[in-house]
């Protein structure tokens, strides 16, 4: 006998979003309660699944496994689960459908039955498996509507004429108002934020179900090294100057859907992240925008971003060579420096060097110069012989910062030689 997965969705009862109602009206599914085993395709199944009100159930499981996230155990109105479970009973185009049409229910599910070869085979359960099946629930609910009717029942004649002892009344069951939702409640989005550790122990990549950077937006990126920074023009950010005002936080970095915190290493991750948590999730759920963007008139550097790759110093005659660099960061290295919460920008290609600027986690990363050497270097110089090394390029201010870095170093050095000198016996320092 072949196998067989039970795809089950849940979701709380606020309503279906539009694009999921669409896909579910599809297949000929209705939005009030129903157990319904309905034989779909894997295409079919994967367009449910893709549906971006769904959340993963990776995502669901790698959260409920963190300290932090235990509170999603209790999902909130609009958050969605998704349960696999092999099964053998099999029950095409059956439908249960009880007299549920005065009831309201806090909890909707819908099933669904599809071979066992399907794209969504491999997922493992995002929780616990109910102990109530769909449609045990329908048939208790039911029977529960019918056992209402009491309600109507007129008082009981008395056992006697005695006016001392009567008969037990029967009081009115009544059941108890369901509130409706508000339209500020059906409106609201669920926020979904994900954290990733970073090669950088003092960076971490926080990853919210909502979109940071516009589609047509210049850049790939944002940096903010500075409070004066994410005020500035071209593209000041309200999100990014209370990040910023967080103790501890020194960068904010902007990904397409992504957001980069990096602190200082004295302060622990314990004092920031519920603060950063607390400030996306506002953020996110008032619609606010997180990227703004205003005229430049004073012509002030505010942030960094890939757009500074248009005025990348190299030779005309090398126009070719550059744009198989480009190709190469485009396609091969900037997803994996991504993926550590990062960026590079070419900023230019001279005498054989690949002028590169790191960026986010990266940037301070005690790894970088060997994801440099070890990693770009390599990869550019493999593929492209013109190549014969890469260059970590550094802004002005990073440059003063690592002078005055030096300068403090050979300070402290020279004054703790001083202090070893002067506390050597003098018959050492005679001999």
């Amino acid at each position: 006998m072949p196998s067989y997965f039970r795809i089950t969705l849940i979701r709380s009862a606020i309503g279906l979003p539009r694009k999921t109602s669409g896909v579910l009206q599809a297949l000929g599914l209705r939005k009030r309660l129903r157990t319904v085993y309905h034989p779909v395709s894997p295409q079919v199944a994967g367009q449910i699944f893709a549906v971006k009100e769904l959340v993963d159930v990776q995502e669901v499981d790698q959260a409920l496994s963190k300290q932090e996230m235990k509170e999603l155990r209790r999902p909130d109105p609009g958050f969605y689960f998704i349960l696999c479970e092999k099964t053998t009973d099999i029950q095409p185009f059956e439908h249960h459908t009880p007299a549920l049409d005065d009831i309201e229910l806090p909890i909707t599910a819908l099933s669904t039955i599809m071979p066992g070869r399907s794209a969504v085979s491999g997922l493992a359960k995002a929780v616990s498996r109910p102990t109530i099946t769909t449609t045990t629930r329908c048939q208790r609910l039911a029977t529960s509507a019918s056992a209402r009717s009491f309600s109507n029942v007129s008082r009981a004649t008395p056992i006697s004429s005695s006016t001392q002892r009567h008969r037990p009344t029967i009081q009115p069951l009544t059941q108890p108002a369901i509130q409706q939702a508000s339209p500020s409640a059906q409106s609201r989005r669920t926020i979904f934020i994900q954290t990733e550790d970073t090669p950088n122990a003092d960076a971490l990549k926080f990853k919210p179900n909502h979109q940071v950077l516009p589609d047509d937006f210049p850049s790939s990126f944002l940096e903010y090294l500075s409070p004066r920074s994410t005020l500035a023009p071209p593209h000041p950010s309200p999100l990014a100057s209370s990040l910023m005002n967080v103790e501890g936080v020194t960068s904010v970095f902007y990904g397409k859907d992504y957001i980069t915190v990096t602190k200082d290493s004295s302060t622990p991750w314990a004092h920031v992240k519920p603060e950063v948590f607390s400030l996306i999730t506002e953020t996110i759920t008032n619609g606010s925008q997180i990227v703004n963007t205003v005229e430049n008139k004073s012509g002030e550097a505010g942030q960094g971003s890939s757009s500074a790759e248009a005025s990348a110093v190299y030779a005309p005659e090398d126009e070719e060579v550059v744009g198989m660099i480009q190709e190469l960061l485009e396609t091969r290295i900037r997803p994996a420096i991504q993926e550590d919460g990062g960026d590079i920008e070419f900023r230019g290609f001279q005498d054989g060097q690949v002028l590169l600027k790191l960026r986010g986690a990266c940037r301070t990363c005690d790894s970088s110069t060997v994801t440099l050497k070890n990693g770009i270097e390599n990869m550019l110089m493999h593929y492209i012989e013109e190549v014969k090394g890469v260059q970590q390029v550094m802004d002005q201010e990073e440059e003063v910062a690592m002078r005055e870095f030096a300068k403090l170093e050979e300070k402290l050095k020279a004054q703790k030689g001083e202090a070893a000198v002067a506390s050597a016996p003098l018959d050492a320092v005679a001999g």
